[in-house]
């Protein structure tokens, strides 16, 4: 649970009531007989602004909770939320009632700042509003909440991890508060960490999460639900970032079987689990598998998506890559040649963000002996690298004694070793003699 120091928490309300913009100050110059008519209307004015206030701050959150009553698992707190405010509401009509309107106002700027991509800005607010929830000692509250996970968000998007991992537990923790431990937004706040976890590379911590998600939906949510697919999607992805192919073969098959009973056979939400799946059947070896899977995953692809882009090619890399090492020779020759010709087809600007599968087809086209269109590959690679790299780079290196080799198997000796040479220069000037001979 998130929780302030009692005597910070009354420094800091004070020191907000006094800064405040809202507070009101008595003339010096005015009599006490003056003022007090003044102050009554005061009195009178701020209470209706409050009531104003009170009415709009449960019309937002009646309006913001719509959709979410579909489950006893989702629905348990919506009416303490509605009527609440989000936890705000209590203070409209106490002496913090001019903290609590700030803390509100600026939570609205962050999530507005929030949806159009002003992160920084954002943040700005967000933080101020965080201050005041600490001095209300309402940090647990859904408004809190709110501010918490927007935060997160803000600074995930400015690639402040440590910043990112602190509100995001913070959140998890204020969630657990006031929605219980057992909760459709406490499960989303264990994707979210154990997403973050995974951006850290952290895969063990992030599968622990993901697992504790999973458990929490299915309690909730019964057995087949989207949310439970992918909770053991993402679990199966943990296990293969962790070289665990056979539990990740069972987790992302598992979960391909829900995704299609939930939202049918080509929805687009679930073409990464069927992306995984194939590299988890190649990585283990099971190269008949891999290639039933990745042929699967282009005929989606081509089905949804029309003309192929970089994932496409580079999954028709895998694809042939998959049919070599399950020794049928015939297909990977078909593939590797499809591949080569949509790769030719591209624009360089294109190519240049295509490098990797470049490479990987100039491989494969070695592989099974088809010398003439693997050295073109290769040729092509070695132009998009020297635009962006040294002429002593490793990449460009290696490509070039590719190429070479290439041209030996041709029987052209001269070829090869004017690629032999240009490996071998000393400067840059002499690797530009040698490839404009």
């Amino acid at each position: 649970m998130y929780t302030t120091d009692r005597r910070r928490s009354t420094l800091n309300l004070r020191r907000l009531s006094e800064n405040s913009l809202l507070t009101d100050e008595i003339p010096k110059e005015e009599s006490i007989s003056d003022v007090a008519p003044k102050s009554s209307s005061r009195a009178g004015f701020y209470l209706t602004i409050k009531i104003f206030v009170a009415f709009i701050t449960v019309s937002a959150f009646a309006f913001l909770s719509i959709g979410f009553g579909e489950t006893p698992y989702t629905s348990r707190h919506l009416a303490r939320t509605i009527f609440t405010g989000g936890g705000l509401l209590p203070y409209v009509f106490l002496p913090q009632s001019k903290v609590a309107m700030q803390a509100a106002a600026d939570t609205m700027r962050g999530e507005i700042n929030l949806g159009r991509g002003n992160y920084a800005e954002a943040e700005r607010a967000l933080s101020k509003a965080l201050v005041a929830y600490e001095a209300l000692d309402a940090v647990n509250t859904t408004c809190g909440h709110m501010c918490l996970s927007g935060l997160a968000k803000s600074a995930s998007e400015q690639k402040k991890d440590p910043e990112t991992l602190k509100h995001l537990t913070s959140a998890l923790q204020a969630a657990e508060h006031v929605y219980g431990k057992e909760h459709e937004v406490v499960a989303g706040g264990l994707r979210e960490l154990a997403y973050h976890h995974t951006w850290l590379k952290d895969y063990a911590t992030a599968k622990t999460l993901y697992k504790k998600a999973l458990a929490l939906d299915t309690k909730g949510l019964g057995p087949v639900h989207f949310d439970i697919a992918y909770d053991m999607s993402c679990i199966g992805q943990m296990e293969l970032l962790q070289n665990n192919y056979s539990e990740a073969i069972k987790q992302l098959s598992e979960s391909l079987v829900m995704y299609k009973q939930v939202r049918g056979e080509y929805h687009p939400s679930f073409f990464w689990v069927e992306e995984s799946l194939a590299k988890a059947y190649y990585e283990s070896k099971s190269y008949a598998q891999a290639a039933r899977q990745f042929e699967s995953v282009l005929a989606r692809a081509e089905r949804v998506h029309g003309s192929p882009g970089k994932d496409y090619l580079r999954q028709l890399a895998w694809l042939g890559w998959s049919y070599h090492y399950d020794s049928n020779e015939e297909r990977a020759k078909i593939r590797a040649k499809k591949l080569a010709h949509m790769l030719d087809e591209k624009n360089d600007s294109e190519a240049l963000t295509m490098a990797d599968t470049i490479a990987s087809a100039g491989d494969l086209l070695t592989t099974i002996g088809e010398h003439e269109l693997a050295v073109s590959q290769y040729e092509r690679l070695i132009k998009l690298q020297e635009a962006s790299l040294k002429y002593d780079d490793p990449q460009i290196r290696k490509t070039l004694l590719y190429a070479a080799d290439c041209y030996d198997k041709l029987g052209q000796p001269e070829k090869a070793d004017r690629y032999r040479s240009a490996y071998a220069a000393e400067s840059n000037d002499q690797y530009k003699r040698i490839m404009q001979r």
